[in-house]
């Protein structure tokens, strides 16, 4: 019976997603199918506990996109980042726990889940790993949420309004867009070698014990073996795969009364947006 729910939830997910693909919604399969299960189990009976497999399958397919990101040629300009990026690091640490520590005398939260509703990274990856830490989840995943919004409708009209060449910054993307597709792949083969490395990383940090195995050892494994073999590959649709799969076990843990609890989230909104505004 729990897999026939389980198989009812993971339709309800994938509707929501597809609903929102296709109006071209912001993050449409994450939110889409996050809410694609909220609705199923408003208008059901039904209670379903999320395997802890499927948690897992969802933090690797996640580590295996942002490992994808890593390739033989980002060694070329590591040396050249290598002070940026340890500056930029020290100044996003900083900046986070002084807004988690805000958040935490401001908010009813515990320290883990001001402090992962305030860091970067997110919607679907943050809220995969929050529990791992002792974080609350649905706080984190709503915040991220209504954050991530927020970017989306503020965001885009001032950096229009910023740029000074709209023709020749859209050429840039384009260009951008292009050296993308190059370094993802999409040839199957690749994308199986590459599913087995993302799978046997993630296995292994899991059985060390480590905090969100599951996805940081899928990240590594995928960049070694995409940055040592140049044989990493995946297909354009697992982002959505991977964002349908997180938004399925992130709608399982929102609870009708976490909804109706959502106004107690405005004060770490704030607080949350202030800090996306520095």
């Amino acid at each position: 019976m729990n897999l026939l729910l389980l198989i009812l939830l993971h339709l309800a997910a994938i509707l929501g997603a597809l609903l929102l693909l296709r109006i071209k919604a912001p993050a449409a399969a994450l939110i889409g199918s996050m809410f694609g299960v909220v609705i199923f189990f408003v208008v059901t009976p039904f209670e379903v506990a999320y395997p802890p497999q499927l948690h897992f399958f969802a933090q690797v397919l996640s580590g295996l996109i942002i490992g994808m990101r890593f390739s033989r040629r980002d060694l070329h300009t590591l040396r050249a980042m290598a002070k940026p990026a340890i500056l930029l690091f020290a100044l996003v640490v900083i900046t986070n726990v002084s807004f988690a520590l805000l958040m935490f005398r401001v908010a009813d939260f515990n320290f883990m889940t001001a402090l992962f509703s305030t860091g970067l990274g997110g919607v679907s990856d943050i809220a995969l790993i929050a529990t791992d830490f002792g974080a609350d989840m649905e706080p984190v995943a709503l915040l991220q949420l209504f954050c991530m919004v927020t970017v989306v409708i503020a965001f885009p009209p001032l950096i229009k309004g910023m740029l000074a060449s709209p023709g020749r910054d859209r050429e840039a993307t384009d260009k951008c867009d292009d050296e993308g597709k190059e370094r993802v792949g999409y040839v199957s083969p690749k994308f199986f070698t590459t599913l087995a490395a993302a799978f046997i990383g993630g296995f292994i940090f899991e059985k060390l014990n480590i905090p969100a195995g599951g996805i940081l050892g899928s990240i590594l494994t995928t960049a070694l073996w995409n940055i040592l073999t140049t044989k990493g590959g995946a297909p354009s649709s697992m982002k959505s795969v991977a964002q349908m799969l997180a938004g399925a076990y992130i709608g399982n843990n929102l609870t009708v009364s976490t909804l109706l609890q959502v106004t107690s989230l405005f004060v770490p909104y704030l607080t949350f947006t202030f800090r996306l505004e520095q």
